[in-house]
């Protein structure tokens, strides 16, 4: 599936196996399912609700919340939100700027150059920061 320059929705919901986001303009709420996806250039929407097993998030525009579950996946300059909420048995968090809220439970976790939040809940089994 691509989805290119999307009008404005209030609600999208999204079930896929492959998956590419590119140009979607802000909708309300977007919930996502697939197995394998890339999203680039995603403007702002309210609020991101995406599991996955395979995942790449990258020049995320700013939400108000942003809740993941994945079994794999690299978030790579993801702008300021209000709520990032993430569980992932492996995750890699490079340049994450500033949120309000960050709420991760990792077994397996990596933050580097993390800036600062307001608040960081972390719950891992194994940690690098």
């Amino acid at each position: 599936m691509s989805l290119q320059s999307l009008p404005d929705p209030a609600n999208i919901t999204i079930t896929s196996q492959r998956m590419s986001l590119q140009s979607l303009p802000g909708p309300g709420y977007i919930i996502i399912t697939s197995l394998s996806m890339s999203m680039e250039s995603l403007p702002d929407p309210g609020n991101i609700i995406i599991t996955s097993l395979s995942m790449s998030l990258q020049s995320l525009p700013v939400p108000d919340n942003i809740i993941i579950t994945s079994l794999s996946m690299s978030l790579q300059s993801l702008p300021s939100s209000c709520y990032i909420i993430i569980t992932s048995l492996s995750m890699s968090l490079v340049s994450l700027p500033d949120p309000g809220n960050i709420i991760i439970t990792s077994l397996s976790m990596s933050l580097q150059s993390l800036p600062v939040p307001d608040n960081i809940i972390i719950t891992s089994l194994s940690m690098s920061l």
